[in-house]
Order: C-alpha cells, then structure tokens, then sequence
C-alpha cells in the first residue's frame, strides 16, 4: 500500500476523512460555522460605531435608545450563539478524542508483535501517545476551522482599516507575520526535542509501571530497589527536566516576540489615528469605528498568529500520530495461501537462524528439525537458550532471520497471519486474564456470543466446575479487582485451569505451552502437564518446561542448547546417552532425591 505524503494539506484531508466516516454531520456542521461566526463577530465590533453615528445624525431619544436596544439585543444573541457553538465544539471534540483513542488502541493491537518490541517503532508509539494525549488530531481540524473564522472576520475588518490608510494593513500583517515566523520557528525547535524525550518517557514510564505492580513489590522490598529505582527515576526526570526546560525556553522566546509585536503594532496604528483625530478628519463615529476594528484587528491578528502556530504544532504531532498509523505489517494481511485442511499438522524448520533487530547474538542458529503432525514435543533447556523465541517463531509473532518454517510443506510467513493464529492455542507463562467474566475469559467472546453448551463441558474437563459452582454469579463472575469492584481473584492454580479450558474452548488442532505452570510446585506443575496431555489427545502439541521431569510422556523431547537442538530423543533415550540433558536431570532430580531422604530420616 503506498503511503500518503505527510504534509500539513494531507494531514487536514487525513483527519477531516476520518472524522467524516464517524461522523458525517461534523465537517458540514464546522464548515458552515465559518461564515456565521464571523458575522456574529463583526456584529460586535460594529456595536459602539453604529450607535454613536444614530446620535450624530440627530436622531430623536426613543430612535437612539430603539438602536441600542436593537444593537444590544443583537450583541447578546451573537454572544449566546457563539457560546453554544463553542459548547457544541468543545463536546465534539471529546467525542472525536475518544474515537482517536480506540482507534489508536486497535493499531497497537494489530500491529505485528515483532515490530511492537523493536525500539523504533516503540518510540513511535511513545510519539504518537504523546500526540494523543495533546488532542492533535482534533486540534489541528478544530483549529484549521477557527483559523478560517477568524481569517474572514479579519478580511472584513482590514476592509473597514484601509478606508482610513491602506498602508495601514501592510503595516500591521507584516509586523505579525515576523512575530509568527519566530513562532513557528519556536515550534520547530520544540519539535525536534521530541525523539530524545520519547526515549526517556519510554523508560520513565517502565521504572512507574514495575514500581506499581504488585507482583514486583516483594522484590523491591527484599533486596532493596527502591532505592536503585528512585535513582534511575530522578536521573531520568532530571533529563526529562532538561528538555522540558529548552521548551519552556522556546516558548518563551515566541511569547516574547508576539508581546513586542503587539506594542509596536498599537504603537504605530493608534499614533496614526491620533493624528487624524487631532487634525479633524474624522468624525465620533469613525473614530470609534477606527479605534474598535484596529483594536480588533490587532488582537485577532495575534490570536491568528497562535492559531496558525496551534495548527502547525498540532500537525507536527498528528504526522507522529500517522507515523505510528502507517506501520506496515509484514506478514500477509490480506488474501494468502489457503490453510491445510483436516487436522494434521507437520512443521518443518529448516536452517532457521534469528537474532533480535540492532543486536549480534543469534539466538537460534541453523535449526532444521520436523515436528510431525499428533506428536508430543518437548523443548527443553537452560534459561536464555532460546525456547520462547522459538515458540514466537512456530506462532509466526517473530519471522526468522534466515531460513523458513513450514507448515504441511508451505512457508507459514505465506498464510494470512490472522487465519494462521486460529490453528494455534498457546498458553505463555505470563497468566492473563481480563477485566472481564469468567465466560468471556474462557469463550474470548461476549457472553451472548459463547456457547453455554460448550462452556460448561470446557469448564468441566478442565477441572474448574467446583469453584465456578462456589461463586453466586458463576459463569458471570467478573475477574480482576482492580477494575471491578465485585470481582473475585483465582489462585495460580485455578488460573491455570482457566487457561485450560480457554484452549479446550479454542479447539485449535496444534496447542503451545511455554512454561505456564512455571508458578506452581512440580507435583502440580506436573498434574497440569498430564491433564494437558489427556485433553489434547490427537492434537500436535509442545510444552516447554525448566523442570525435565514434567515432560517424560512427551513423543519426543528436544535439548535446547547454544541455539542449537543439542540433543533429540525420549526421555529414556537421552538419559542413557549420558549429554547435556542427563547431567541437568541428574542435578534437578538429586535435590527431589535429597528431600525425600530428608523426610523420610525425620
């Protein structure tokens, strides 16, 4: 797909074309305001000037007091409809705002996860957050909109201003516009501070994020991190203060420059009309008509200037927006090969090799293997061997660096990626579980959506019937109670049956655990790892476990070594081939042996 040109025109047609598709009275709505605002302006403007020229006609009391109270009256009724439309803007640009933030949520979801974890495309994230949260989009239309507005009245005003001198708006537009280009040029420099504080909002908002989870407060507690993060945390705010202080230092130039425009302007313009008042050119009435459209034509001139500067900012930060927006995705969105059909499954990595982007160390290197269709495979070995970046790989959230994985003799990167994901049910070892009911945690669909016939035996097979029937709402219990004021929280164990019967649910003919049971002791751990192996029957399946006896009635298991597969073979058979794997059972199964002979001398 070609990319559109980021330009400040593209960026107004960008957001005006999807502001238009969620909401298609918005822009008429805001186009026509244009000239109904600048009349209700210049309504007020001519108020004073139209009354004084009644009395210096020598209208009669009743006339004058009929045209103030007709001018008046006017003057509220333009005060009341610009302060509904201002309402009526204000409320839809929340609503625009909240509609961006979905749809900004719903790019981070389907972005590839590779290109998630790399660095570059998380600054872009950062940027575009940031974009965000300083309502840019809606900003940049809502203010091209005003801008307009304002353009108008002022045309009408500099036409009132060159009936005194013509010079007169030459004058006061070139004063500005050096005002607004060291504006604009302030913006700029701010602009460019950006990326180095993405980098450290990037870090700043990891240190906050572990320092408020609850599932790292026993460390920091234990061995002392509070301290190493509260000084990592006042470095970074320290150079979060450096940069914040270079832009309040731009700013302040810009402000400057528009305070000194401003006195040179009314300096010049009013000393002209001084001048003519003293000589006795001018009337009352044009003296206060003068004197109100130079008033007001200065001060809109300035409010131009920030508004030109407020949509030029606001672009520079919807082009971060659209930045994040325009990440392709690598694998194939649209169309692909059709997947295999029936239920056997056979992958076939050959001469797969990956390192991580920006980094020399190949996690996997040259791996040709077969995991046949039904089998039970096991992979195995130290912690930082590489089993979870091969696992990312088989799921197709990573694409290896070189060589290719296929699947029934086809290259998985050549599948529609959504489609593929529904052949896999995997369980990490991170547990998550939503803000919501335990029927939709399950299901992954709505609760009117899932099918109560297959919740229940999902439930049932997984070993959760006895605490779904203990909660009053069963099904519809709500989990996490940190969003939910009446929910209930599962231990490890229940968790891990949740997941079960998530995967049950699924019925995806290959299943993936990578270490999900890491949390629990190895009697359970293992129990788990049975029951996963019962339930799957027939299903190609891999569990990966740092503990060796939970895998012995796997098919196959694989000895994960130096991004290499060291070893290949039963349980039994890579036992007796005395290698890597033997040695890490024998030490792993001597601590077990120690505590049984310990027990049993007690």
């Amino acid at each position: 797909m070609k990319r559109e040109k980021l330009s400040l025109f593209s960026d107004l047609r960008y957001v005006s074309r999807v502001v238009s598709k969620w909401d298609r009275g918005a822009l008429p709505l805001l186009i026509c305001s244009v000239p109904v605002l600048s009349l209700l302006m210049l309504s007020r403007t001519l108020f004073a000037p139209a009354v004084i020229a009644v009395i210096e006609k020598g209208a009669g009391v009743w006339l004058v007091l009929a045209s103030v109270a007709g001018m008046a009256a006017l003057n509220l009724l333009s005060a009341f409809l610009q302060a509904k439309a201002n309402t009526a803007v204000t409320r839809k640009k929340n609503a625009l705002h909240k509609r961006f933030l979905l749809a900004f949520s719903e790019k981070i979801m389907d972005t590839d996860f590779e290109l998630l974890e790399g660095p570059s495309v998380r600054d872009k994230y950062t940027r575009a957050k940031n974009s965000l949260n300083r309502y840019a989009p809606e900003e940049l239309l809502f203010g091209a909109i005003a801008l307009a507005s304002n353009l108008l009245y002022l045309s009408s005003l500099g036409a009132v201003i060159a009936t005194l001198h013509p010079l007169l708006i030459v004058y006061l537009i070139a004063a500005h516009l050096i005002a607004l280009g060291l504006s604009l040029l302030s913006d700029k420099k701010v602009d460019g501070t950006k990326d180095a504080q993405a980098k450290i909002d990037r870090r700043l908002a990891y240190l906050s994020k572990n320092a408020r989870d609850f599932a790292a407060a026993k460390d920091i507690r234990l061995y002392g991190l509070g301290k190493q993060i509260g000084d990592l945390s006042r470095y970074l705010i320290g150079e979060k203060q450096f940069w914040t202080n270079k832009v309040y230092l731009y700013y302040f130039i810009s402000d400057l420059s528009l305070m000194a425009t401003s006195i040179l302007v009314k300096g010049g313009a009013y000393g002209y009309l001084i001048y003519k008042t003293a000589t006795g050119s001018l009337t009352g009435g044009e003296i206060v008509l003068y004197f109100s459209a130079m008033l007001s034509f200065g001060r809109f001139l300035s409010g131009i200037g920030n508004s030109i500067s407020t949509v030029f900012e606001s672009n520079l930060c919807v082009k971060d927006f659209r930045r994040f927006e325009q990440i392709g995705s690598e694998g194939v969105r649209e169309g692909g090969e059709p997947l295999p059909r029936g239920t056997e499954f056979t992958f076939e990595l050959e001469n797969v090799s990956f390192r991580y982007p920006g980094s020399d160390r190949t996690i996997l290197d040259g791996v040709t293997f077969t995991w046949r269709a039904g089998e039970k495979l096991a992979l195995v070995g130290l912690n930082g061997a590489g089993k979870t970046t091969l696992v990312k790989l088989l799921c197709g959230l990573y694409r290896p660096t070189e060589g290719r994985i296929l699947l029934n003799g086809t290259d998985i990167s050549k599948f529609n990626r959504d489609e593929y994901y529904t052949l896999i049910s995997a369980v990490f070892q991170e547990a998550r579980v939503l803000p919501l009911s335990i029927a939709s945690n399950i299901s992954m669909k709505t609760e009117d959506e899932t099918d109560a016939g297959r919740l229940r035996d999902c439930i049932a097979r997984a070993g959760l019937s006895p605490k779904i029937a203990s909660l009053p709402a069963g099904c519809g219990t709500l989990l996490n109670k940190s969003v939910n004021e009446d929910a209930v929280e599962l231990s490890g164990g229940e968790t891990q049956k949740l997941l079960l019967a998530r995967a049950l649910y699924k019925d995806a003919p290959v299943i993936i655990l990578d270490e999900p049971t890491a949390a629990l002791d190895p009697i359970a751990e293992n129990e788990m790892y049975l029951k996963y192996s019962e339930l799957t029957a027939g299903k190609t399946s891999l569990y990966i476990s740092h503990r060796l006896s939970s895998t012995r009635f796997c098919d196959r298991i694989v000895f994960l070594s130096d991004g290499k597969f060291a070893e290949v073979g039963t349980h039994d058979e890579l036992v007796a081939s005395g290698g890597g794997y033997a040695r890490l059972f024998e030490v792993q199964s001597k601590y077990y042996k120690e505590g049984a002979d310990e027990d049993e001398a007690e």
